[in-house]
């Protein structure tokens, strides 16, 4: 890391690298916001057919 301060006194080679880093982690979190609410649908869903089921018996 420090090779990057030697080598580019502009910081743009740490800024393209913080750049990179910063957009892979937003595309993991943004996968894991797809699933999450991928899940919430689910249970949703799932909580809604119960609620039929048991108004069904009464």
């Amino acid at each position: 890391m420090l090779e990057l301060y030697d080598r580019d006194k502009t910081g743009r080679t740490q800024l393209k690298e913080a750049l990179r880093k910063g957009e892979e982690k937003l595309r993991v979190i943004e996968a894991q916001i797809a699933e999450l609410e991928a899940m919430r649908r689910e249970l949703q869903e799932r909580a809604a057919e119960i609620r039929r089921m048991l108004e069904e018996e009464a």
